[in-house]
């Protein structure tokens, strides 16, 4: 994937935070169409289209510190039969009704985006699709949380193999949790961006470990306090939002789990 195709479904995630008419005016400047926006009981998804891609877009929490410390992360089995996050499957379940239709509708190729809360109900929703037996070409998360335990990201990975884009920005404490010691696991590949704003794909855990210790050594304090400034909306976008004349393809993918 390009990482100009990138930054549109970036910029996509976020336009899904604004109102139905400011999100359908940014829509158009992306060249996409056939706007659709969809509120249910606080979760937002967005929809539009050219004439290849129906492009989705989950909104994310408006307040990153319920993520952090105040959310559930009790689980149930769901999504392809194993375990997931309860408290985003009923998020996507607010508004699944009225999504399933306009992508199992379609004939166009389905790109999958969110930021934050959005990255983990794109995970959940493109699983449900796969359960369907409906293809997704791709899904981009970015400063996605962990969304299922082992088994799902195991699930998601032989399904998707190369076609899970998850975006990290540096020390984002959004995307540590929930823990990895209660048994939750990344499906996808990381495009991790370091405090310069390089980007290393397909980073190792023991890269994104080292650089949040070192960030953590240095301040003396807890990263999930002062990391959140790596969550925001424009910080992501920023680090995206630069030209790249070659496109940066995958490699492959281990079909186990990452952290």
């Amino acid at each position: 994937m390009q990482r100009e195709q990138m930054s549109d479904l970036a910029t996509m995630a976020m336009l899904a935070y604004e109102g139905p008419e400011a999100a359908r005016t940014g829509v158009a400047t992306l060249g996409l169409s056939d706007f659709v926006h969809i509120e249910r009981a606080g979760t937002v998804v967005i929809a539009a289209s050219d004439e290849r891609n129906l492009v989705v877009a989950f909104r994310g929490t408006d307040d990153t510190r319920d993520v952090l410390y105040d959310a559930d992360f009790s689980t149930e089995v769901g999504e392809l039969g194993t375990r997931v996050h309860r408290g985003f499957r009923r998020a996507l379940d607010a508004v699944w009704d009225d999504v399933r239709p306009i992508i199992l509708g379609s004939d166009k190729k389905v790109l999958v985006t969110g930021h934050s809360l959005g990255g983990a109900l794109a995970i959940l929703s493109t699983a449900r699709l796969l359960a369907l037996g409906h293809r997704v070409e791709a899904v981009v998360t970015l400063g996605q949380p962990r969304v299922g335990k082992g088994g799902f990201s195991r699930q998601m990975n032989l399904r998707m193999q190369s076609k899970i884009f998850r975006v990290i920005n540096y020390v984002d404490p959004v995307t540590r949790v929930p823990l990895a010691l209660q048994g939750f696991r990344h499906p996808g590949r990381r495009w991790y961006f370091d405090g310069d704003g390089t980007l290393t794909e397909d980073a190792s855990a023991l890269r994104v470990f080292v650089d949040e210790w070192a960030f953590r050594l240095r301040r003396l304090k807890s990263t999930r306090v002062l990391g959140l400034v790596w969550h925001n909306k424009g910080a992501y976008l920023a680090i995206l939002d630069t030209s790249a004349d070659a496109a940066v393809e995958p490699t492959g993918i281990d079909t186990g789990v990452n952290p």
